[in-house]
């Protein structure tokens, strides 16, 4: 499988390209693999009782392991759909890892540190 941009098209490397995808089908298999043992340890829509987290943000870590193996199909078969899921994700992840930080913050201790 080789990629086919405008620079592989004229003679140049596809290195770069490879790099990239091997980068993010490592990631994405990370991803996958800990949303999974996290399925297997504590079962659907369920978390850990010690770090409790309010419903949405479980849905949302449920999708993960849903999407996660469904990228990494798409890179392998499906480059271009694969690329797109793939900055879904990434766009997924950056709105919510800050909406959890949030969340953990005491509004009156937010109130008072903002006097």
């Amino acid at each position: 499988m080789t990629v086919e941009t405008s620079e592989t098209s004229r003679g140049g490397s596809p290195w770069p390209n490879r790099l990239i995808l091997a980068v993010w089908f490592v990631c994405f298999s990370v991803g996958a693999l800990v949303h999974i043992l996290t399925v297997a340890k504590y079962g659907l829509f369920l978390n850990d009782p010690a770090d409790p987290l309010p419903m949405p943000f479980v849905v949302v870590n449920e999708l993960f392991t849903v999407l996660n193996p469904l990228t990494i199909a798409l890179l392998i078969f499906k480059r271009r759909a694969g690329i797109l899921s793939a900055l879904g994700v990434v766009a997924l992840v950056a709105s919510w890892l800050p909406a959890r930080r949030a969340l953990r913050v005491t509004p009156t201790l937010a109130l008072r540190a903002d006097e």
